[in-house]
């Protein structure tokens, strides 16, 4: 994968790609950023590979420039923002995710530990994502997300079948919940936090879930 190169379709600007997994003859894995894709938008992005003598140009930390932590799940774990700073598994399983690999948590003990550094320690003006599939809720209140309990927490909404997030306990800082998770399928999770605001005023969009069902591949994981 040296020889690759990704080239914006429509302002013709080299792109900035990060190579997950290379597999010669096989299926490969590949994230590219892409600057900007309207909605309803035909957004060609354009490939070049075949000169043996290019220089490696890809980057794992280039096309997340911004990002505090990125995790793809996997088998190695490696955050490509924070490349010496992998989460800890404390059990989980890998398997088949949305796009490459996920992990798949027994809903009680299992969990992947990140350091408890102050790249964390956010209180406003970030979103956090993830790809998530439920079978079981484990507890109330369940985690997907969090910092902690008194910190930013992306989790299950009480008893509900929704999910929420947190930007504190101690202040009464919260947004509203939305979204039926508990259905079996993929949903992609990303809780904009641009402000604080207290409970019970949520900010202006609390939640986007989506529905990917079609998308599904076999196994189930967290992403």
């Amino acid at each position: 994968g040296d020889d690759l190169r990704f080239v914006d379709g429509v302002v013709g600007e080299t792109l900035a790609y990060e190579i997950v997994r290379w597999n010669d003859g096989g299926v490969s894995e590949v994230w590219v950023k892409v600057p900007r894709i309207e909605a309803g938008e035909v957004h060609r992005v354009w490939m070049y590979f075949g000169n043996v003598g290019a220089p490696p140009e890809q980057s794992a930390s280039g096309p997340w420039t911004g990002y505090t932590s990125v995790v793809h799940l996997d088998p190695s774990l490696t955050d490509s923002v924070a490349p010496t700073l992998p989460p800890t598994p404390i059990g989980t399983t890998d398997v088949a995710g949305v796009a490459g690999r996920a992990r798949a948590l027994n809903g009680y003990s299992d969990r992947l530990e990140l350091p408890d550094e102050a790249r964390f320690d956010r209180t406003s003006g970030f979103t956090v994502s993830a790809w998530f599939r439920l079978d079981f809720w484990g507890a109330d209140w369940d985690a997907i997300v969090t910092k902690g309990d008194q910190a930013f927490r992306l989790h299950r909404c009480w008893w509900t079948n929704e999910v929420g997030f947190s930007l504190s306990y101690t202040d009464g800082t919260r947004d509203q919940c939305a979204g039926d998770v508990n259905d079996g399928q993929w949903h992609f999770l990303a809780p904009p936090s641009a402000s604080k605001r207290t409970y019970p005023r949520p900010p202006p969009a609390a939640l986007r879930a989506r529905d990917v069902s079609a998308e599904k591949p076999p196994g189930a994981g967290w992403r």
